[in-house]
């Protein structure tokens, strides 16, 4: 019995939304073990049916690009491999079709708050060795209303690790924008941390920078200018410098960097 194309496009993009939800992991293994067989003649047939359902076995049972063996608490560590997988498959658009940098930076993320905590809850005796520690970064925070390391802002635990010495400046910047990415999120169109890259450029070079191959300031060829070191000096440091830096993070989606920057930072927790 043949049945509406119409009617039958609606089913696929009903599965379609039910894979996308992890808890469905099951129907969709059901799925495929009930049909997948009657396609064995032509493997392109598997690879196209798994391609619109989003799905990527291999990443199914990859292991995490980040190592995440010193977490002790095996539920925490599931669902770190769990964000960790979700992040590949939006970098190769194998979960919903699409290849999405926010969802990288998201999943990104959810990494990165959790590994926090998980530090700060391991190497604290108690919350007000945290809040001490914090503060010690953080001086002008509030503390007196924390009762617990989640209710600490990312970033005051973030400027810790790195007042610290435990990650770099550069590790701080890179997750910094991968935070903002994920904010920018629901903020489209109306983000306050996002500049003209090219109206920026233009002023920049008109102060007598040079602009490198990757948009950004040519900072040695500053340096070595006595005329333009202290104008770079004085821009590096200011607050529509670190717009600009979030536009350029915006506008080329370093999607490796952002994964790297996961793989680093669960690097330098393990060894802490």
């Amino acid at each position: 019995m043949s049945l509406d194309k119409n009617k039958l496009n609606k089913l696929l993009d009903f599965i379609d939304s039910i894979a996308l939800d992890p808890g469905n992991q099951w129907f969709i293994d059901k799925l495929v073990a009930k049909y997948a067989p009657s396609f064995h003649s032509d493997p392109k047939d598997i690879m196209r049916i798994e391609k619109y359902l989003g799905l990527d076995y291999a990443l199914d049972t990859w292991d995490s690009t980040a190592n995440y063996s010193f977490v002790e608490d095996e539920t925490l560590r599931n669902q770190l491999i769990s964000d960790n997988r979700e992040m590949l498959r939006y970098r190769f658009g194998t979960r919903s079709h699409r290849v999405d940098f926010f969802e990288v930076c998201r999943y990104a993320l959810l990494q990165m708050e959790l590994m926090l905590n998980y530090y700060f809850d391991r190497t604290c005796v108690d919350i007000e060795e945290l809040k001490e520690r914090i503060q010690g970064a953080n001086p002008k925070l509030e503390t007196s209303n924390w009762s617990s390391v989640d209710a600490i802002p990312f970033f005051a635990k973030l400027s810790t690790l790195v007042s610290e010495q435990k990650i770099t400046p550069k590790l701080k910047n890179t997750v910094e924008n991968i935070r903002k990415a994920r904010n920018h999120q629901s903020h489209r169109g109306t983000d306050a941390n996002i500049v003209d890259i090219e109206a920026y450029q233009q002023g920049l070079l008109s102060q007598g920078l040079r602009i490198a191959e990757d948009g950004d300031i040519d900072w040695k060829a500053a340096v070595a200018n006595k005329d333009t070191n202290g104008t770079y000096t004085a821009i590096r440091q200011s607050p529509d410098y670190y717009k600009f830096k979030f536009s350029l993070f915006l506008e080329k989606q370093p999607f490796d960097k952002v994964i790297r920057a996961v793989s680093e930072l669960s690097t330098i927790l393990s060894n802490e």
